[in-house]
């Protein structure tokens, strides 16, 4: 394929790591992701040992995918999109509204 990218995703078991939990501080003891199912949604990591790093802490294996810069693009993409519902549910949990 002409001008791919290589790129690694982190799977944990049948779910896929798509990033951190919105307003929960992080350190080196103590973390919060989310992961989804849809491999769509996933966060695509440009580089591998990064995604190493995440994959040491929640016990998944590292996939590495090569893709197109059009489908980089929409996979970015589909993940922020992905988290700004998450942050956007976050918030209104926060604040007691029931979403049915």
């Amino acid at each position: 394929m002409d001008n791919t990218f290589k790129l690694w995703i982190v799977k944990l078991g049948k779910l896929v790591f798509a990033g951190e939990i919105f307003g929960i501080p992080s350190d080196e003891d103590s973390f919060s992701f989310t992961f989804a199912i849809d491999e769509e949604v996933a966060n695509v990591f440009i580089d591998e040992e990064t995604a190493m790093y995440i994959a040491n802490i929640c016990g998944g294996t590292v996939i590495k995918k090569e893709v197109t810069s059009d489908q980089y693009i929409r996979l970015e993409s589909k993940n922020r999109d992905y988290l700004n519902r998450e942050e956007e549910f976050e918030q209104i949990q926060s604040i007691g509204i029931s979403i049915q």
